[in-house]
Formats: structure tokens, sequence, C-alpha cells
């Protein structure tokens, strides 16, 4: 019971190393040894194999062939299959052994990694210059794919925060142990929506802790996703004085909050060049980089074209153009075609509706979930293994079901 205790809290390390994308370990092709070890046990303990996921596996397969083939490109056999390895097999043996207990780590970790965030911010707030000097200590462990960017670098359990100008306006956004502050806003809303879920709603210590740090991202989507989270606690209860009470502090936020200039300043801008078909070409990224509404809109366009998934060749464009841009829910359509993303929106309602240990009313469950699309909104969450774990999460509470699963003879 101990060792199994034991490899629970370094499976989760191992597993939020590879969410936060911080670092130059190869992680992933770690998380693959560790999934061909897994199958291994699975084999040998004849243990219990999940039609679904089986399934999800094989139609991954065949979205990659089969787009590769329409669009006459070459099928990347191995970043395929490890990509199914990380994503699908992993993700699902991880839930299936550890069972809701990982989660329940995972968001203890992701607590006491935000806490420590919080001073260390102040810290670099303060002596900003100082910290941007660590860069040459840490640049060894960072990711290589981050150190472009001034100053940046990782000790892991940190990010040196990251300077930005919106306007007039300087800010420096806390990045947490995340890779940037729009994911670390990210990981936040779904720790506290678990979290909620799992215990009830209430302004308890975690609350106001994940409260501060998605303050300090200054994330124009997890400021809103805050929001939504706030009027979930005030909706526990349906009467007319909290519906009242949320859209006061609604009116609050738009005249105060909204009008700063990383967040109506940053939508205005995305609006004006949606308004004006306005884009940019990215040297970066060697290509025609849109923002997320922008991106949401072309890739709507392309699934139409194509519904059945692009898989890996998901940069493919029908206009001659090569095009990038973050949008998390526009890219898992775009990455797995309509019918599969239909399916992992349900499944991620109804990972809210098991996690519902507390009971809450379908006010405010509702809100939960629609905080952690809000975020899944504004950023790459397609390739990220959290999004996975949320899905065989998913699968797995709802695998007592003789038709969806069956046992080795």
């Amino acid at each position: 019971m101990q060792i199994k205790v034991l490899s629970l809290y370094a499976i989760t390390s191992i597993v939020l190393i590879e969410i936060a994308n911080t670092t130059s370990f190869t992680i992933s092709y770690l998380l693959a040894a560790i999934c061909v070890l897994m199958t291994m046990y699975y084999v040998i303990t004849l243990k219990e194999i999940n039609f679904r996921v089986i399934l999800l596996f094989g139609v991954w397969i065949v979205i990659n062939v089969a787009s590769s083939s329409y669009f006459g490109l070459s099928l990347k056999l191995g970043l395929t299959l490890r990509y199914a390895l990380n994503l699908v097999l992993l993700t699902w043996f991880i839930v299936d052994i550890y069972g809701n207990k990982f989660l329940e780590v995972l968001e203890k970790i992701i607590y006491y990694l935000t806490f420590i965030s919080l001073p260390l911010y102040a810290l670099n707030f303060l002596f900003k210059s100082e910290f941007d000097q660590l860069s040459s200590i840490f640049e060894g462990i960072t990711n290589p794919n981050l150190l472009a960017n001034v100053n940046y670098w990782s000790g892991i359990v940190y990010v040196n925060a990251i300077s930005q100008q919106y306007g007039s306006l300087e800010l420096l956004r806390n990045t947490g142990f995340m890779w940037e502050p729009g994911y670390f806003a990210l990981i936040i809303v779904f720790a506290l929506g678990y979290r909620w879920l799992n215990y009830g709603i209430k302004f308890d210590k975690h609350f106001y802790v994940y409260f501060t740090a998605i303050l300090t991202t200054f994330s124009t989507a997890g400021y809103f996703a805050l929001l939504v989270l706030i009027s979930a606690y005030f909706l526990k209860k349906s009467s007319i004085k909290n519906v009242l009470l949320v859209f006061g502090i609604s009116i609050i936020f738009f005249i105060y909050v909204y009008q700063l200039d990383f967040m109506r300043g940053k939508i205005d801008i995305y609006l004006t060049a949606i308004a004006a078909n306005d884009f940019n070409y990215d040297v970066n990224y060697q290509s025609v980089k849109l923002n997320r509404i922008q991106i949401a809109i072309y890739d709507v366009y392309r699934v139409i074209r194509y519904p059945f998934g692009f898989g890996l060749n998901d940069r493919v464009s029908f206009d001659n153009i090569d095009v990038v841009g973050t949008n998390g829910l526009s890219g898992l359509l775009r990455m797995w075609g309509v019918v599969v993303f239909f399916y992992f929106m349900k499944l991620i309602y109804n990972y809210h509706n098991q996690q519902n240990k507390a009971n809450l009313g379908w006010n405010s469950k509702m809100l939960i979930y629609l905080s952690l699309l809000l975020v899944f909104f504004s950023q790459s969450i397609q390739y990220n293994i959290l999004t996975y774990l949320i899905i065989s999460s998913a699968i797995y509470n709802n695998s007592q079901s003789r038709f969806w699963s069956w046992r080795k003879n």
C-alpha cells in the first residue's frame, strides 16, 4: 500500500511537469515508457480493458492515416503513436489504476504550488532585475523552446514572471509553475472547480489562494472564469436576491475590471482585427498567426470542408497559406473532428456530474463547467495531457456498464 501511495505522488508529479511544459526534461518520452510498463502490468494481471479507450486509440490512428492520405502528406507514424500512448492510453491507465485518488492528489499539489507562487511573485515584483538575472542559472533546466523569450527561466516550482505591455499599462504577470500566465489561470480554474464539486462551494483558504493567484496572472479568460465561479457561489440557492446580487457583481466587473487595457483593450483588438479582416505574419512560426476568435472562425471553416479530424496535420490550410492560432476548443474540433469533439464535450460535462460529490445544484455545476470551457477557449489544450485526464476520468467513472468494457479471459 505504501508503495502505491509513493508511486501515486511520483506519477502525479511527473504528469504535472508535463502539463506545465516549462522544463527541458524529456518527460513525454518518460511518460511513453511509463505507458509501456503499465500496458505490461495490464497484460500480466489480466486487468479489465475499457472498450471506449481502445476505440478512441483506434480512432486517433484512423484520423491521422485518413487526413494524411486525403491531404497528400506523409504519415507521422512515430509521433502519432506517441500521442496515442500519452494522451489516450496513459491517462486511462493512471485513472484506472489510482481511481479518483489521482485527481485528489493532483489538486493538492496544484494548491501547494499555487500557494508557493504568491510570495515568490511578490519578491519577483519587488526585485525584478535580480530575478531576471537568474535566467543564467536556470536555463539548463528550462524548456529550450521558451528560452527565446527575454529573461525566461523555469525553476520547476516557479517560472519568472512575464512583463507585458497593454496600451499604457505595463503588467508583471504571475506564471506560477506553468509555462505562461494564461495556462496558470487555466489550471487554477480546473483545481478550484474540482475542489468545489467534491467538497462544496465555500470561500475557504483554498479559494483565497486560488483567487489571489488568478488576479496576479492578469489573464483575460481567467478573470471571466473567476467571475463565473463567483456567480456559482452566489447561485448555490436560486432566489431573486441571489440573482440580483450576481447581476450587481457583474455590473461592477464590467464597469471597473473590464475597462482595463488587458481586458477590454485586448478584446477590442481581437474584434477590430476580425472586422478589418486583418492578420499578421509571425516570423517565429513562419505562418500567418490569428487571434483566438479568428482561429476559432477559421477552424470552423476548415472543419466544414473536412469534418473528420486533421489529427497531427492541424496546420493544413485550404488557402495555400500556413495558419496558426491559439484556441483549445476549436483546436480539439480541428484535431479530432466533429463527432469526437461533441463526444469529448459530453464527457467533460459528465466529469462535472461525476465529481459532484457535494451535490451542487444544476446552476452552480453548469457555471463551473462553463468556467472551464472559458479557459479552454483561450489556451491550446488539445495536446495537453490535462484535457485527456478529465476525459479518462469521465470514462472511468462510467465504466461499470458491461456494454462498454470487457475482461480478458
